[in-house]
């Protein structure tokens, strides 16, 4: 799919291993893909521990995408494209390969290169560190009860030590 796709001018163009060009763009790619896929996306809230019973289709998706942005933080895979190098001049070009790529047109949606673009775009260019991190993981706790994560120490300010276990 277009996850791919999008992938792979990154490893191409700026040499960004491949694993970690699909992790800081499937949470964007997750989100738009979701309302032609929503079955499947229950079935990922579930394998990440955060589908409950009675959410909707719609919930759960977005449980799902919540959940790998939580994830994707905790393992440490950068959240900014500028974290890689890249800057906004270069997503044009990006997306023109990102559109013409094999993988491309297995996408669950259609996508035409403006849609790339559009997506790229999505991905934060510019975040603030642990401000971002904090505002990230605490829109995902709000929104999900669960076993997965385990925050030790944290008071919701800038300044507060943030710790974040595995759960069982």
């Amino acid at each position: 799919g277009v996850v791919h796709g999008m992938a792979h001018p990154l490893g191409a163009i700026f040499d960004i291993p491949h694993g970690v060009a699909n992790a800081l763009l499937l949470p964007t790619i997750m989100e738009f893909n979701a309302p032609a896929a929503l079955p499947k996306y229950v079935e990922i809230a579930k394998a990440m521990n955060v589908y409950k019973e009675g959410m909707t289709q719609e919930e759960a998706a977005t449980a799902a995408v919540d959940a790998v942005k939580a994830l994707s933080i905790k393992v440490g895979i950068p959240q900014r494209l500028t974290d890689l190098g890249i800057k906004e001049e270069d997503l044009p070009r990006l997306a023109a390969s990102a559109f013409t790529d094999v993988c491309t047109p297995g996408n669950p949606r259609e996508v035409t290169e403006e849609i790339i673009l559009d997506l790229y775009k999505k991905v934060p260019l510019i975040i603030t560190g642990k401000e971002a991190e904090i505002k990230l993981i605490d829109e995902f706790l709000k929104k999900n009860s669960t076993d997965l994560f385990k925050i030790t120490e944290y008071d919701g300010s800038y300044d507060s030590p943030l710790i974040i276990e595995l759960g069982t």
